[in-house]
């Protein structure tokens, strides 16, 4: 709760520590994002900040000109997310005066104060709990199914890995961004129940699905049915957890269920209504992501803004998975666990990430409807690594034999049928590529590694549908998802559909190397796409500084991203087509 007394102390308080937060280093070495935070701390100071809006941020708080388009230029909502990223940074390594935090909320440019465990509830209740209870250390109890469940105990003993625990999420909150952050956001609860008491981490979380409240509004029962249809039908198709649709006087089974999905509608005027949604922790209603968006009241209408939110609860960058990937960060057990550690491997592209993976494909699955979707990750896996860069040809191979045992599994599966997917375009069986890209978009249209993946793959056997393909892509694309975006731009660039470029959503650097070069590679390409040629080059250089010594031309420093050598002739065609230098 905010302990500030009045309008009077509370401007005071917030004066004073944007004084101290733009002191810091990090800020005095970021002129843009120092701007920036000053001006939107004066303009709430001064009773304004619910009124800004983009275009007044850009041209008075960043310095753009008064023609500045805010539908085309989107520099002021990426210094919105560096800000918001920049100071989660600061708080995680410096403790606030007065036990009073800067954030700004996801939405809003309003610069808040308040305590930590309402500004950053991750950081600081997991450090509280840290210091006020005895830390714990994993243990590994097998159990007569195979050894695939992890137990943690209480300890005396220090905890040494709290600070490396630590690292570890300020990393990821570096390197996916805003909705990363949001996803994030209030771990506290599970940091604190599962010390304490036993874990099984084989079987994936509940998550329910609230009634969605309207106030009694009939003219939003059609769109009720389509939000309703779209929970049921998209998000079980993500695996990250079993969906179970509930009532609010359902207590029954209130301790088996982790999550819940929030969902309210208001009306805003006769054709439009207000969607706001939110994933909670069930034991303590602990708010994990909100989002708001402004619908068409028209079901049809709104379908297509409903698709970016599904993968925001669900995705391999939602709430729910990052939540989860933290929670079993310890866990070395097969199943569950393991397709978490294929999720994070996804958004990290960190080699040091394949033996843990090898490792967890191995063992046994105590959840076998996830069984034919883990043969699909290992599919996707044996081409992804490392490795496959070396010995293209093999790993396709090895992919091919994994995807086949996944379709055989289970034929309706959608990881198993897009790995099958992909292998047969990269083995170029057209025909078989063309039926399981079929089957996977009818499966699951709304993933967005799916869909960028199609996108850029299926114009190579004359998909007859790729531009629709294209199109659904750019509905589900996570900005998170950095390798996600160079495929679409390769897309982009291989359908001849550069008008469609201004669509794939910015993104803000990562912090890994493996993650850089997709998201320079990715920059590139849009940058040169729409004339900014020096910028182009700019972002040239640093992927090419990212891909090592041994990499002289254009294709090999290219290999580090694409395997397909197709695919990198035509990226290097287009860019020289354009002006950029390599």
């Amino acid at each position: 709760m905010d302990r500030l007394k009045d309008d009077g102390e509370r401007r005071l308080h917030l004066q004073a520590e944007a004084e101290a937060v733009l002191a810091d280093a990090s800020f005095r070495r970021s002129p843009t994002l120092s701007a920036l935070l000053r001006y939107l701390v004066n303009e709430t100071i001064a009773g304004r900040g619910e009124d800004l809006k983009s275009y007044t941020i850009a041209v008075d708080g960043l310095g753009r000109s008064v023609d500045f388009d805010p539908s085309s230029d989107s520099s002021a909502r990426v210094q919105m997310i560096r800000l918001r990223k920049a100071l989660e940074s600061y708080y995680a390594k410096n403790a606030p005066s007065d036990r009073l935090c800067l954030y700004v909320q996801a939405g809003s440019y309003v610069v808040r104060i308040a305590i930590p465990s309402i500004a950053y509830p991750t950081m600081y209740r997991l450090q509280e709990v840290a210091s006020a209870q005895a830390p714990t250390n994993p243990t590994t109890d097998k159990s007569l199914t195979g050894g695939n469940t992890t137990r943690r105990n209480p300890s005396t003993e220090p905890d040494k890995s709290a600070g490396k625990f630590f690292e570890w999420v300020h990393k990821w909150r570096g390197s996916t961004g805003i909705a990363a952050g949001i996803g994030i956001a209030a771990m506290a609860f599970f940091g604190y129940q599962y010390a304490a008491t036993p874990e099984t981490a084989s079987f994936s979380p509940v998550v329910k699905i609230m009634p969605i409240a309207t106030g009694g509004e009939l003219e939003l029962m059609p769109l009720v049915g389509a939000i309703r249809n779209a929970y049921e039908a998209d998000l079980p198709r993500f695996k990250s957890a079993r969906v179970r649709i509930g009532r609010r006087s359902d207590q029954a089974h209130q301790q088996k269920e982790a999550y819940r999905v929030n969902t309210r509608l208001v009306v805003t005027s006769t054709s439009h209504a207000t969607l706001y949604v939110s994933v909670e922790e069930s034991g303590n209603d602990t708010v994990l992501w909100n989002q708001s968006v402004l619908l068409p009241v028209d079901p049809v209408a709104a379908s297509a803004q409903l698709t970016p939110l599904l993968g925001d609860i669900m995705g391999p960058v939602g709430a729910v998975t990052l939540n989860e990937t933290v929670r079993l960060r310890d866990s070395t057990a097969g199943g569950y666990p393991c397709m978490l550690k294929y999720f994070e491997f996804i958004r990290s592209r960190d080699p040091r990430m394949e033996s843990p993976l090898d490792d967890c494909f191995g063992k046994p699955v105590q959840e076998q409807t996830i069984a034919p979707t883990l043969l699909g990750m290992r599919a996707m896996f044996e081409i992804e690594r490392s490795s496959s860069r070396v010995q293209p040809k093999s790993a396709i191979k090895r992919s091919v034999l994994f995807a086949r045992q996944a379709v055989n599994a289970n034929p309706r599966d959608p990881w198993a049928n897009f790995a099958m997917a992909t292998a047969s375009y990269l083995a170029r069986d057209c025909p078989a590529a063309i039926v399981y890209t079929n089957r996977t978009l009818d499966q699951h249209s709304v993933n967005p590694v799916f869909t960028a993946a199609l996108a850029a793959l299926s114009p190579s056997c004359n998909h007859p549908n790729a531009k629709g393909i294209f199109d659904q892509a750019l509905l589900a694309q996570s900005p998170l998802i950095d390798r996600g975006r160079l495929l679409l731009t390769f897309a982009a660039v291989s359908q001849n559909r550069i008008d469609k470029v201004p669509d794939i959503k910015p993104s803000v650097p990562p912090e890994t190397a493996e993650q850089l070069r997709f998201y320079y590679a990715a920059e590139t390409v849009i940058s040169a796409s729409e004339g900014r040629i020096d910028e182009a080059n700019r972002h040239w250089q640093r992927f090419s500084a990212l891909c090592g010594p041994k990499a002289h031309t254009a294709d090999q420093k290219l290999a580090n991203v694409m395997i397909i050598p197709e695919w990198r002739s035509k990226l290097i065609a287009f860019l020289k087509q354009s002006g950029v230098t390599l």
